[in-house]
């Protein structure tokens, strides 16, 4: 009977292992919805490692170049477990080539633990060249990094979702005060008119 309950006790166990290996792990792209031509303007990477932790790995960050260049990418290494370093290229010297490596490698650690939720891990600055609506996509870097790995070093499946900025010069609507001077002008204009007539 003991045999029974503790194959059972053990079954149930890898099964919880095996369900919090599935959580989702997810990397977003998040801006401003729409931003002027020759603006400057920030998209945020955020990742979220619940049910795995992250020890490492790295994106790729593509954009459409005739609507935006690429500035700068600031790594927010202080959001992230202590231990991290950046050992150089191309771990955390971003490529500029589009699309762009984001890459993290920790140093004496992992990076994220389980369960620290949503967690800012770059910033990317563009600067708007043309008017149209911009894409921005994310994907794992496979060639460089092998994708993410988890706190033991395996390889997790990791959601990427990606974002579009609306790019053009802002329409200043009409304030209705100057809606109604005008037809309080035009309705002048017509008195006007009848005393000329009369």
């Amino acid at each position: 009977m003991n045999i029974i309950l503790n194959q059972a006790r053990a079954c149930a166990f890898l099964l919880a292992v095996l369900a919090t290996g599935a959580n989702a792990a997810s990397i977003t792209l998040v801006g401003s919805p729409s931003v002027g031509s020759g603006s400057t303007f920030d998209i945020q990477m955020f990742g979220n490692f619940d049910g795995d932790g992250l020890f490492g790995g790295g994106s790729l960050v593509g954009w459409d170049a005739g609507l935006v260049t690429l500035d700068n990418v600031a790594l927010n290494l202080a959001g992230l477990d202590a231990g991290l370093s950046c050992p150089g290229a191309p771990f955390c010297a971003p490529v500029s080539s589009n699309p762009t490596q984001v890459g993290f490698s920790p140093s004496g650690g992992f990076l994220l633990a389980d369960g620290a939720g949503s967690t800012l891990m770059a910033t990317l600055t563009f600067t708007a060249i043309a008017d149209g609506s911009a894409a921005f996509t994310i994907a794992d870097d496979l060639a460089t990094f092998g994708g993410y790995a988890n706190l033991v070093g395996a390889p997790i499946s990791v959601a990427n979702i990606g974002t579009s900025v609306t790019i053009g010069t802002a329409v200043v609507p009409v304030p209705a005060a100057v809606w109604l001077f005008g037809s309080g002008l035009l309705g002048l204009v017509g008195v006007a008119r009848r005393r000329t007539a009369a």
